[in-house]
């Protein structure tokens, strides 16, 4: 999964990702954690944060991973933990 953000401040972004069944996610080169519950993945990523990949999602089959979507539900200020406005902010699952 990746992150597109309009900020360079970001310190904590929280995303979501819903579809038939995640198997398993990992937060990759950041601070965080990240969980399945009930076939959704859960993930807080915390640092310097910067566009680029945040996380490994696995699903059971590649054939449906149109049906997935990555959210982002909430975004903060690095030094302050403001929340930040959404707009402009993009979760992207590639391949």
């Amino acid at each position: 999964m990746q992150l597109d953000t309009p900020r360079s401040d970001d310190g904590a972004v929280q995303f979501l990702v819903t579809g038939p069944g995640v198997d398993s996610v990992r937060v990759v080169g950041y601070d965080g954690y990240a969980a399945v519950v009930n076939g959704e993945a859960n993930l807080l990523i915390t640092g310097s944060i910067a566009n680029g990949t945040v996380a490994q999602v696995r699903i059971p089959d590649l054939a449906r991973s149109a049906e997935y979507r990555a959210s982002i539900l909430a975004a903060a200020v690095r030094t302050t933990y403001v929340l930040q406005d959404l707009s402009g902010y993009r979760a992207l699952l590639v391949r």
